[in-house]
């Protein structure tokens, strides 16, 4: 079954993942530090139209062909999962970190 929008609900564990990694930018730049958190909540709601377009994300200790990935300012992975015409958004991560166990 094919939803033409899906709705997206973002988890108080991505929504903290995503300040972390803002709050360490902005130590750096906290212009950079806005301009990540607005391209990966943009990129998240490109996610409410053919969420299928990603690939699932393959991790050993996560369930096969559960979570799909998207990759945000080359080196963010929002993950998340569709149930029926929902997205929910579980995890923003580092790709430079080890995100084997988030």
């Amino acid at each position: 079954m094919v939803f033409d929008e899906y709705e997206i609900i973002i988890s108080e564990d991505a929504l903290s993942m995503l300040d972390y990694h803002a709050q360490f930018l902005a130590k750096v730049n906290q212009n950079a530090a806005i301009k990540l958190i607005d391209q990966i909540l943009s990129d998240i709601e490109t996610l409410s139209s053919l969420p299928e377009r990603c690939p699932f994300y393959d991790n050993p200790f996560i369930p096969k062909d559960r979570y799909r990935m998207l990759l945000s300012c080359k080196r963010y992975l929002i993950i998340y999962e569709i149930t029926k015409n929902t997205i929910f958004v579980d995890y923003i991560v580092d790709c430079r970190q080890n995100n084997e166990n988030f």
